[in-house]
């Protein structure tokens, strides 16, 4: 009864785990396709306000920097299981109870 609720309560854990990593990951997403386009913008346009090209330049790298920083956390937390997952699914318990002579045998065994 205790492996039982046990298992049960890692897998809800990792379930929980898994959707607040793809929210995040969405979120991520979000930003960094967001950031690039606008470090684009600022590369690429010739003036924007009364901003020299040097500090357009300096915005432009800091926005495609941030950009293919959320970009990637985002591919990693979309595309990858969370450490909680990664153990539930390794993880195999067995049970078995055996006949024998004088009575019975009880085995348990279990990989984590």
């Amino acid at each position: 009864m205790l492996i039982a609720e046990t298992e049960r309560a890692w897998r809800e854990k990792a379930a929980q785990e898994d959707r607040v990593q793809k929210w995040v990951g969405g979120f991520n997403l979000g930003i960094g396709v967001a950031a690039i386009p606008i470090g684009l913008a600022f590369m690429l346009r010739d003036r924007i306000g009364d901003m020299d090209h040097r500090k357009q330049l300096n915005v432009s790298s800091t926005m495609l920097g941030i950009g293919v920083g959320y970009l990637a956390s985002a591919s990693l937390l979309l595309f990858s299981d969370g450490a909680t997952e990664r153990s539930w699914r390794s993880h195999a318990v067995s049970m078995g109870v055996t006949p024998t002579a004088s009575g019975a045998s009880f085995s348990a065994s279990g990989r984590f």
